[in-house]
């Protein structure tokens, strides 16, 4: 390119002080991902297998304008930026966008979103950032359930465009609204929606958080339900400081219902994180466990064993100020109709009452 062209390009860039307001950032979290699994009456399905995993690897262009009353516009790109190969969610895609604006009565948006009860989960897990692991493993996760509710599912992971969002203004307590349209998914007899609310309130060294998400006809980016649904959420919970110690417990009830065929399922279950900082890095913790679910089926009652353990260590290394070498042993245990494995890399079938055991070495580099 001749000089006087790249001259009049760098000038192009200057005229245009927007541009360069904009703030790009994002990070590469890749791990090598060793899965064992076993428990299987067949042989075929207890294999192990490593792979290189890219977990929440991504990109995030964001941009605020001031206004003169105080308030600003807000606009915000986030990419999921997988670094693994061919293969299915190899591409590029959008995580989380959107376009708001901001002001002393907090932040409204339009986009695409993971939702305030999806984020409430993940947010209070002790292992690092948004990896497959952890809380998210069993929290949120639709049990196995007696066979009998053809659309029973998590709707906890759906990121969900058509959604409007609310955020509370900053201070001690913190607030999340997100409320997802039908859209595309509306028919003639189902209209689909999804609210989701996230509460925290900090009191110095102790603070307690809660969830709750309803789901109405709503399948994610599946087929409309041609059975009526109402599907809830509930989670609550409360974290503490004590000394280098932070630790937090959580309690969550989900239950299914198609109103239509009258069949409703429940499940219980809790989680307990900590966090601990050692010489050379930091420790975290993360301990799962889902109860069995109850099926009512038209007034008949059964209490299914489909209940899991799941157990996470971490340690975490940082090596400078924006990249962090870690190791991470996982355990899930299902019960003898558990199939609990929600977002853990496995080399098996998945067949019911499997165990699951994941070593993951890797490493982090955010900008």
């Amino acid at each position: 390119m001749k000089k006087s062209l790249i001259a009049v390009a760098i000038a192009g860039i200057f005229a245009v002080p927007t541009a360069i307001a904009a703030e790009v950032n994002g990070g590469i979290a890749a791990g090598i991902d060793r899965s064992k699994v076993s428990g299987s009456a067949t042989s075929s399905d207890n294999v192990s297998a490593t792979r290189i995993s890219s977990g929440y690897t991504n990109m995030s262009i964001s941009h605020s304008e001031e206004f003169d009353n105080g308030m600003s516009g807000d606009l915000f790109i986030q990419l999921h930026l997988p670094i693994t190969t061919a293969g299915a969610g190899s591409s590029i895609n959008n995580r989380n966008s959107y376009v708001g604006i901001s002001g002393d009565f907090g932040s409204i948006r339009l986009g695409t979103n993971e939702n305030a009860y999806e984020r409430m989960l993940y947010s209070h897990s002790s292992q690092d950032g948004d990896w497959s692991y952890g809380t998210i493993s069993i929290m949120g996760v639709a049990p196995a359930g007696a066979g009998n509710d053809a659309g029973l599912t998590s709707h906890i992971w759906h990121r969900t465009d058509n959604t409007l969002m609310y955020f509370g203004p900053d201070g001690p307590l913190q607030i999340e609204m997100d409320y997802v349209f039908g859209g595309s998914g509306t028919t003639a007899t189902r209209t689909p929606s999804l609210l989701s609310l996230a509460i925290e309130y900090d009191m110095g060294g102790i603070g307690l958080f809660a969830g709750y998400q309803v789901a109405t006809d709503w399948a994610g980016n599946g087929a409309t339900p041609t059975a009526a649904r109402d599907d809830t959420a509930l989670l609550f919970g409360a974290e503490f400081t004590m000394g280098d110690l932070a630790a937090n417990i959580g309690i969550e009830n989900m239950e299914w219902k198609d109103t239509t065929n009258n069949v409703s399922t429940e499940r219980s279950a809790f989680m307990i994180n900590a966090k601990y900082p050692v010489a050379s890095g930091t420790v975290g913790v993360t301990y799962t466990s889902a109860d069995d679910s109850e099926e009512s089926n038209a007034g008949t009652n059964t209490t299914t064993n489909d209940g899991a353990t799941g157990l996470y260590i971490g340690y975490y290394h940082p090596m400078g100020e924006s990249t962090t070498l870690w190791a991470m042993y996982g355990k899930i245990k299902n019960d003898a109709a558990g199939n609990y494995r929600f977002a853990t890399w496995n080399a098996g079938p998945g067949t019911a009452g499997q165990d699951y055991t994941n070593y993951v070495f890797g490493i982090k580099h955010v900008f």
